[in-house]
């Protein structure tokens, strides 16, 4: 229940109007074996109103609350996704080598292609943040051998694209900014 109303408010544009129910359900039952994905919930909510801090200490709560669950399949499904947004809170947050270690156990977790696939594209943009562009490139092309047509294959061929143009690989660059734009382009009506 908790998912589906703080997600309807984040893509309604107003993921504010959640915070308030979210606090109140910790007060009101506080030690629940849910405290963890409610901690969760709220990382989501003071991430879209741009609280970077705050989401980071609310998905570090989140994940430390979780980690005594006994229900393997929402701890997984939601561990990773706490990992995955403090990862990129910290990377916001210009803390990125500190998201590396964090990343790593999100991946170890995964199971799933596509996740799989989301984690190693988020470890090239950190490496990227650090300026190991090799390195980068590396988990970019990672994340497409696990994913061809995954959610971020546009994203990712751009941030090829990029690092192949500062590594002066001309062609190479190219060739990425085209699958960048066959992946982008607007669909037939």
């Amino acid at each position: 229940m908790h998912s589906a109303y703080v997600n309807a408010t984040i893509r309604l544009g107003i993921p504010e109007t959640s915070l308030p129910a979210l606090e109140e359900y910790l007060q009101i039952t506080p030690g629940n074996n849910q405290t963890g994905q409610i901690k969760y919930f709220i990382g989501m909510v003071l991430q879209h109103l741009g609280r970077y801090e705050e989401a980071i200490t609310n998905y570090e709560s989140s994940l430390e609350l979780m980690s005594g669950i006994e229900d393997i399949a929402i701890v997984t499904k939601q561990t990773i996704g706490a990992y995955n947004f403090l990862a990129a809170n910290l990377m916001q947050q210009q803390k990125t080598e500190e998201a590396i270690p964090i990343l790593d156990k999100s991946l170890a977790l995964s199971q799933d292609d596509n996740v799989s696939a989301t984690i190693l594209y988020l470890k090239g943009l950190a490496f990227s943040d650090l300026g190991a562009v090799s390195t980068a490139i590396d988990f970019f092309q990672y994340s497409l051998e696990k994913a061809p047509n995954g959610q971020h294959v546009s994203e990712i061929h751009h941030q090829l694209a990029l690092a192949h143009g500062k590594l002066g690989n001309t062609t190479l660059a190219n060739e990425h900014f085209q699958h960048c734009l066959l992946y982008t382009s607007p669909s037939p009506r």
